[in-house]
């Protein structure tokens, strides 16, 4: 399945019965977001708005700084921020706001146009 697939499928909750490897969902996160286009920033900006958890294979290894869902947010921040961060200050300001953990809140407060100056 291709990354973008791989995303929507995440969001809208069409999970493997397995999970996913954590690795699979990194990697089509950073497929995701080396590729700037329209599809692109509504796979990143869903995965944004997502507030379910991610389920991980039995198998897997675990992120260590964040937890997965949050890990994710992290790496669409930052390319949204980084493509167009007035575009998408909506999507940022809201995960800065309602981040779980400090971390989280801390990338997507300096991807906000006013902290890029």
């Amino acid at each position: 399945m291709d990354a973008h697939t791989m995303l929507r499928r995440l969001v809208r909750n069409h999970n493997p019965a397995t999970g996913y490897h954590w690795h699979a969902l990194v990697n089509a996160v950073g497929e995701v977001a080396g590729s700037p286009g329209e599809e692109s920033e509504r796979v990143l900006r869903d995965l944004l708005a997502f507030e379910g958890e991610v389920p991980l294979s039995d198998v897997s290894p675990l992120p260590h700084a964040m937890s997965p869902v949050d890990s994710l947010k992290s790496h669409a921040v930052q390319a949204l921020g980084s493509w167009d961060s007035a575009k998408h200050r909506d999507v940022i300001t809201r995960v800065a706001e309602r981040a779980s953990s400090d971390l989280l809140g801390a990338i997507a407060r300096a991807h906000l146009p006013e902290a890029r100056g």
